[in-house]
Formats: structure tokens, sequence, C-alpha cells
């Protein structure tokens, strides 16, 4: 007898007295519950008929599916439920022919390949993992040893430690460094539709609880235990990114999931980055619900600001940035400000609102500084809030020799590196812009300084905000030390969840 465990696999029929095969086969809950015992005598190469008591129909039907397929052949069912479930009307046996146990099988939202081969182990290498075991979601190739079954890229497997003890649940791809991405550190949790729909949900509350509501980081990937998901919303707008093969694969689940706790406007995907191709996908970027005007305007902070879905860096706007723009209120008042790397112009009329005279924003695209104009027509703010399409770097070091002077600069730069290979370089870029800018402020004045490179951890940057200021010959005293909006939740066992660094100091 065989004690088939819930994603366990079928090790060997036992050999009947008939000349054919004779199996028996029990299916278990990891809790130890028997929910099916099924016994299958071969009297033909042409015919099976199984006998079996089971308390869930779809356990019943992979197997069917299995044994259907290990007999090459016909099958025929008879089986009577341990305990009446929902959908039986009588305790009567039920007969079900081959196809309607595989039509019944193909309409569950279940990973086939998880019941019929069993669901894959993998087991953490010794004196390895223990970032994994105290709760990092991500387990790379060469932290893994030996594995039990197959798994297909993107299906969800069950990743033990060394010694077998159980630790998570998550989606596995091969071609990707991250080998796994754990979900779940439940062995009870199912990870279908339903799964999806309550992260999300559960993500959606603890934003209300912080006062985001109508713009936010609605998933934030790890943070929400949701890894490589992205979804930002923007009012009754939603944009997602799948950035790993696994949680694309779930993708019609998390799009259902947001139309039922939403029922947006619209749904749009920005998956055209390119760490998918890591992960063996395609770029792309569309629609995932009716089409709509992708080019929307949002409120935040009392000001209103256009963003293009379709075209805009990212998602098309940088909400993580909300919160810090409210905190330059107190150092911009009645000054001349510098915006370098402005993009859309978002700290600058965040300026103009909180009673700056003049200010000025720098920006390398075209596009980003005829959107930044847009807005300071939107707000109001045209006689303020001047733009201008130049490169940062270059007119940075002009206007120092040319002795330029002003009350605060503000300088929020994309990031610099992704790649740990080119972190000095990342680090030489910071010192030279921070330099830069405290030469082109005046004594007492502000300097507003941010990095979003993941790789620059925050004593990385303050070290070289500190080398800048030594090499300008200027004393900084800090005003304000702050990280990403609460909406970009942060794990202190996941050092990349914190990846903003952002610094007000006064420059004497």
């Amino acid at each position: 007898m065989i004690k088939f465990f819930l994603f366990a696999r079928i090790v060997a029929p036992l050999r009947g007295a008939c000349g054919g095969g004779l199996m028996v086969l029990q299916t278990f809950y990891p809790s130890g519950v028997m929910t099916a015992q099924i016994v299958i005598s071969s009297f033909s190469k042409s015919l099976c008929t199984a006998n079996c008591l089971l308390t869930r129909t779809f356990h019943f039907c992979f197997l069917s599916k299995l044994m259907v397929d290990s007999c090459k052949s016909g099958f025929h069912s008879t089986f009577q439920p341990i305990n009446q479930p929902t959908n039986q009307p009588t305790n009567q046996p039920t007969n079900l022919s081959t196809n309607q146990l595989f039509n019944l099988s193909t309409n569950q939202h279940i990973n086939q390949s998880a019941y019929l081969c069993g669901m894959a182990k993998f087991f953490l290498r010794k004196k390895i993992g223990d970032r994994v075991v105290s709760g990092h979601p991500w387990v790379f190739g060469n932290e893994l040893g030996d594995s039990e079954g197959t798994a297909e890229p993107g299906d969800i497997v069950e990743l033990y430690s060394s010694n077998g003890s159980f630790i998570g649940k998550g989606y596995f791809n091969p071609a990707s460094q991250i080998r796994i991405r754990l979900l779940t550190r439940d062995k009870r949790e199912t990870i279908d539709d339903n799964f999806f729909y309550n992260r999300i949900k559960a993500a959606w509350e603890y934003r209300k609880l912080l006062g985001y509501v109508e713009n936010c980081r609605l998933v934030f990937g790890e943070a929400d235990q949701l890894p490589a998901l992205i979804i930002d919303k923007f009012n009754d707008y939603l944009v997602i990114q799948t950035l790993a093969l696994g949680i694309e694969k779930w993708k019609g689940a998390i799009v259902a999931a947001l139309q039922k706790i939403f029922s947006p406007k619209g749904i749009y995907e920005r998956n055209d980055v390119p760490v998918r191709n890591l992960e063996g996908m395609e770029q792309l970027k569309g629609f995932l619900s009716e089409p709509f005007d992708t080019n929307i305007i949002i409120n935040e902070n009392g000001l209103k600001f256009h963003v293009d879905i379709e075209n805009g860096q990212k998602t098309g706007y940088f909400l993580d940035q909300q919160d810090n723009r409210r905190a330059i209120a107190h150092v911009v008042k009645g000054a001349d400000v510098l915006e370098a790397f402005c993009y859309t112009g978002t700290f600058s009329m965040h300026a103009a609102k909180y009673g700056a005279k003049s200010v000025l924003g720098l920006d390398i695209s075209e596009n980003a500084i005829s959107t930044a104009r847009r807005n300071a027509t939107l707000n109001g703010y045209e006689d303020i809030c001047k733009f201008e399409a130049v490169n940062a770097f270059d007119v940075l070091k002009l206007w120092v020799k040319e002795g330029k002077r002003y009350d605060a600069v503000i300088l929020d730069p994309p990031a610099f590196t992704k790649s740990r290979e080119n972190i000095d370089k990342a680090v030489t870029g910071y010192k030279e812009i921070n330099l830069r800018a405290m030469k082109l402020i005046r004594p007492g004045g502000f300097l507003i300084t941010a990095s979003c490179t993941n790789l620059v951890t925050p004593e990385m940057f303050l070290n070289t905000i500190g080398e800048a200021a030594k090499d300008a010959k200027r004393i900084i005293r800090q005003v304000e030390w702050r990280t990403q909006a609460s909406d970009h939740p942060i794990l202190f066992n996941v050092p990349s969840t914190q990846y903003l660094k952002f610094l007000i100091a006064e420059v004497q």
C-alpha cells in the first residue's frame, strides 16, 4: 500500500495474484487526515476499475488522470465519499468516464503537473541558507543541493532545509540566478487564485490604514510577500509589473483580483523592463482591461500632475517620493531653487507651492521637460517654475565656474547602476553631483539630495555626501534623513526593500 500525500509522488504499484497489477493508493492532507483510498485492479491491458473513498473530488480527478495515463486505456471509476462534499446531493456512488474526470480536473484552478507528478522539492545545501531560513524570500542556485521530482519553469515548488525541515513554497525558474522566490512559509497554504486575491486585499488594507487611499504603491513585491510583483494605483487606474516568470504565470489571477477589489477604470501592464529578459521573458506593455486614455491627471499634496502611464518612466510616476516632497516645505520658502534631474517637475512644483521665489528645473529629456511645463501651467506656477532640457552634469560644472548661486538645490537623479560591478562608478557620480551642488549653494542654504540606487547602501550614500562636503570645503548639518514613502514597506530581513535615500542638509 502506498500513502499518497498531497503533492507526493507514486513510487510503484503492488503486483496482484490475478496476472494483472494491483495498486492501493491513499491520499492524505499534510495534517495526516486521509482524503481518499483507491484500489486498482488491472484485469487486462485495456481496462481498469477503481473503487475509492474520498472527500475531495478534485484529488480523485488528478489521480484518475494519472492512472488513465498509466493504463494507456479507457477508465471507469466508482467512488463513495467519506465525508459528504457540498457538491454531492447523495451518498450514492458516482460513475464518471475518463473524459468527465479529465474535464473536472481541468476546471480546477490548480497546477495540474503538481498534482499529477507531485510538487517538486528542493533542499538547501548544508551550512548554507541562514538568510533564507531567517526570512529572505530569495533562493539562489548555488544555495540549492538535492531535489526530488521535476518542475517546469514557473511551477510552484517546496523548499526544505538540508535536514528536511519545511521552509516554504514558491515559484521556480532554472533560467534565473534567483532559482526560487518564496510566496509562503505555511505548508498548509495553497497557492491558487484565492491566495493572490487575499494577498492583494491585505496589501490594500495596509495602505488604507496608513492613509494611502488615492495614489500608492499597492503591492511592493517582496515587502508584500508577492515577490517580483509591482502594482501602482493612480486613483482609478492600476499599473502592474510582473518581473519574474513565476508571477507572470499568475497574471490572470492578479488581474481578476484587482477587478474584484477595485472595479478600476483601467489596468495597464508596464513590462517593458530588461529584468524580464533575465527570466526568459519578453518585454511588453499593453492593456489588461478595456482600452483607456493612458494620459491621466493625479492629485498629490494639493497639486495636480500629468501622468503618462504608457510611456512615462517606470510605471509612469515616482510615488516613492510623495512624502519627501512635503518635507521640503520649510527650507524652500522665499528661496531661489534649482532642481537637477527634475523629470516632470514634481519637486519644483512643490517648491513653488511652499513659497519659493523662483524655481529652475533641469532634465536631459525633452519629453519630461515638456510635461514639467504642462504641470506648471496646470497648477498656475508657470511664472515661478521654468525648465530647461540640458545635461545636468555639464551645466552644474559650468555654473560653478560662472559663480551662480542658489538658496536650495534639489538632486533626484535616476539610479546610477543596477550592477555590482559599477558601484564604484555610481558612488563617484553621486559625489560629483553633490560636490557641484554644494558649491552652488549660498552659505546657510539647503541641499536636498536623493539616491534610488539599490546597491548604494544608506551608509555608502551618507559617506559619499560627507566626502563631497570635505572636497567642497563646506560644512553640512543634517535637517532630515528619510527613505521611501510608507506605501513602499521595508523588511529588515530583506535589505533590498530599502532602496531610497533622502537627505536634507544645511550647507554652511
